[in-house]
C-alpha cells in the first residue's frame, strides 16, 4: 500500500510542479521584465522575455546602461500593475513606476507571452516609453496620453 502512495504522490507533485512552472502568464511575464527592467538592470534576463522585434530596443538600452552605469541618477525603487487588458494574443499591462503611469505590450508568440515594445512604439510616447529615467512634465496632454484598449490594437495573424 505504501509504495503505490509513495508513487501517486511523486507523479501528483510532479504534475503540480510542471504546470507551476509553465505558468506564462501575461501578468507574470509582465511583473518579471518590470523587475528585471527598471529595478535589477538584468537586461540579458529581460531579453529573454521579449519578442524578437523588440531585442534591438532592449540591446541598445543595455550597451548605453554598461558604457555608463551611474548615468541612471534616479534609480527606480519600485513599480506596481495598476491592471491588465488581455485579448486572445495581445495584452496591455498599466503600470506605474515611481509614481508615472506607463504601459506595457505583450504579445503571445508561439502560446508564449512575451512584452512586444519594439522601437517604433518604445519612442513613439511617454507613457509607452521604455526611458530609465522619469518623464519631466510638461503639463501638455497630447492624443498618444489618451487611454488605449487592447482592442484598439490589431490582432496578429
Amino acid at each position: 500500500m505504501k509504495p503505490k502512495f509513495l508513487k501517486l504522490t511523486v507523479i501528483l507533485l510532479g504534475a503540480i510542479l510542471m504546470f507551476s512552472c509553465a505558468d506564462r502568464s501575461a501578468e507574470r511575464v509582465a511583473r518579471q521584465f518590470l523587475q528585471l527592467y527598471y529595478i535589477d538592470n538584468d537586461f540579458k534576463a529581460a531579453a529573454e522575455l521579449v519578442t524578437d522585434e523588440s531585442k534591438d530596443g532592449l540591446t541598445h538600452t543595455a550597451m548605453m546602461f554598461e558604457f555608463d552605469p551611474s548615468s541612471r541618477i534616479d534609480k527606480f525603487q519600485s513599480f506596481r500593475i495598476i491592471s491588465l487588458d488581455v485579448q486572445k494574443t495581445r495584452a496591455i499591462c498599466y503600470y506605474e513606476v515611481d509614481k508615472t503611469q506607463r504601459r506595457l505590450l505583450l504579445s503571445k508568440v508561439d502560446g508564449r507571452w512575451l512584452v512586444d515594445m519594439p522601437g517604433g512604439v518604445a519612442l513613439g510616447g511617454v507613457d509607452f516609453s521604455l526611458t530609465l529615467s522619469p518623464p519631466s512634465s510638461g503639463g501638455f496632454a497630447s492624443a498618444e496620453s489618451e487611454p488605449v484598449r487592447v482592442g484598439d490594437l490589431p490582432e496578429r495573424r
